[in-house]
């Protein structure tokens, strides 16, 4: 389905490192349009505040919702209206020319652009019928939610399925409840999880008078209401 493709390049069946032409070609002969964890650009960032503001508002809003995936050098089929579709029309491919500094540049802007500070994002650069698309892998982030900062902005993004938007007072709030919520939760399941093995409850014998418990949780909420 298309929703597990879009999923696959996000947690990285394929990494950001290893997508190949051939997954950015199967995106456009499907027609796989942009969701909550997949957006098209046709051009790099620019240097303007506006360009350097959207970027970061771009970023800040995959990290705090789902992670996702941004391709620049794309571009969107057009509605009636000349407005952008979110469907991918053709591989026009980005410059070139010192890509590897726009890379470290994008990735420095993350790191100064945002609060709080979101770790660097990976990025590839893939070749695809000789025209260069970069792509820009954003995680789902464990220090969300994140403000946009650059020029003391202070406003802050989540994506759906049409793209990004500025969240709302009370939808911010309660970000900031389920951050400190999740915390709670994991450490009630470490401590459960652990009394259970030391009383023999698991079913498993646990050797030695001073055992390591290594204990693998989702980022996220741990049950659904």
């Amino acid at each position: 389905a298309d929703g597990e493709l879009r999923l696959q390049m996000q947690l990285l069946g394929k990494q950001v490192g290893k997508i190949t032409s051939a997954e950015i070609l199967d995106l456009l002969s499907r027609g796989i349009s942009e969701g909550i964890e997949l957006e098209y650009k046709r051009d790099l960032p620019g240097s303007s505040d506006g360009d350097r503001h959207e970027y970061l508002a771009d970023g800040s809003a995959m990290a705090n919702t789902q992670g996702g995936v941004i391709l620049y050098g794309i571009t969107e089929k057009k509605d009636d209206d000349g407005k952008n579709t979110g469907v991918p029309e053709s591989v026009v491919g980005v410059a070139a020319e010192n890509l590897d500094l726009v890379g470290q540049a994008l990735r420095n802007a993350v790191l100064d652009g945002l609060t709080p500070q979101l770790p660097s994002p990976p990025m590839q650069s893939v070749d695809v019928d000789g025209k260069l698309v970069l792509v820009l892998g954003v995680p789902r982030s464990l220090y969300a939610p994140h403000a946009v900062w650059y020029k003391r902005s202070g406003k802050y993004y989540r994506r759906d399925t049409f793209g990004k938007r500025q969240v709302a007072p009370l939808e911010l709030r309660q970000m900031f409840l389920e951050q400190l919520e999740w915390a709670e939760q994991a450490d009630t399941f470490r401590q459960t999880r652990i009394r259970k093995a030391l009383s023999g409850e698991t079913g498993i014998v646990i050797p030695g008078r001073a055992p390591t418990f290594v204990h693998i949780l989702p980022l996220g909420r741990l049950h659904t209401t």
